[in-house]
């Protein structure tokens, strides 16, 4: 799913719920991949998640496993 918000505070509130959805969701036992100010990777048996938020824009991909969203991401660049 991508998303484009109104303003940047928007999509930074979205973003930071959606790490809390997913700190929630995982009960910080899945793999945290990949984490910076503007990603997010989590990684379990038969599910990874990567969220990215470029400027207005929120990214988030959900497949069963980081190969498949690895292969995928560059098209979204």
């Amino acid at each position: 799913m991508s998303s484009t918000w109104d303003t940047l505070t928007d999509s930074q509130e979205f973003f930071d719920a959606y790490m809390s959805y997913m700190g929630n969701k995982s009960g910080g036992t899945w793999n945290l991949l990949q984490q910076d100010s503007q990603t997010r990777w989590w990684d379990t048996a038969g599910q990874s998640v990567y969220l990215e938020q470029q400027g207005q824009n929120v990214l988030i991909m959900i497949a069963t496993d980081e190969t498949i969203i690895s292969a995928a991401l560059p098209a979204f660049s």
